[in-house]
């Protein structure tokens, strides 16, 4: 199975998946107004008031402190991402919010989800988002339903919350999600 990089960083994300989307809002921006799960929004305004340097859009990862989101680290992930178009992401910590309500279980590996028929449109829609957030240097929110779990009954709202890069270029992006069963 092939995935188009090149389309899929577009300003609207495209889609090429037999899994029904019913719902993907992407917003390259931070919108509290409309992140529904207070969790994911108490987490979002650490971020935002992370200590940034001078013309900085993004936060150094030294200023971020796992204290400042212990109550809800179970449904944060952490990514390191090289080059993320070479597919150069993978976790390197993961919430238990993620692992028993995503259902692939331990470890989340996104080469594992590369390689799988049924998990590659997860793991394109990871990389395409991390890599939106990286490229663009501003935080992502999406709210959407995709088949994690082979129900397509269940609502995600995910941040994308990209840190400068490292002197080698390699980034960190923390990635709080939550899921619910999607209303009627």
């Amino acid at each position: 199975m092939s995935f188009n990089w090149a389309e899929s960083f577009t300003a609207e994300p495209v889609r090429k998946t037999s899994a029904p989307l019913v719902l993907d809002e992407v917003i390259n921006e931070l919108p509290l107004d409309v992140i529904e799960c207070p969790d994911l929004r108490a987490i979002g305004e650490m971020w935002l008031e992370l200590p940034r340097e001078s013309g900085d859009r993004l936060p150094d990862w030294a200023m971020f402190n796992p204290a400042m989101i212990s109550r809800y680290l179970s449904k944060v992930s952490i990514l390191h991402v090289g080059d993320w178009r070479a597919g150069e992401v993978e976790f390197t910590l993961y919430g238990d919010h993620l692992t028993k309500n995503i259902g692939n279980g331990r470890p989340l590996n996104l080469e594992a989800l590369r390689s799988d028929a049924a998990g590659h449109v997860n793991y394109c829609d990871i990389v395409t988002r991390v890599g939106r957030a990286i490229e663009f240097a501003a935080p992502q929110y999406a709210r959407k339903t995709l088949c994690w779990d082979g129900h397509d009954d269940v609502e995600y709202e995910v941040l994308v919350l990209p840190f400068k890069p490292d002197q080698t270029g390699m980034s960190r992006v923390m990635q709080p999600a939550t899921c619910q069963p999607r209303p009627d």
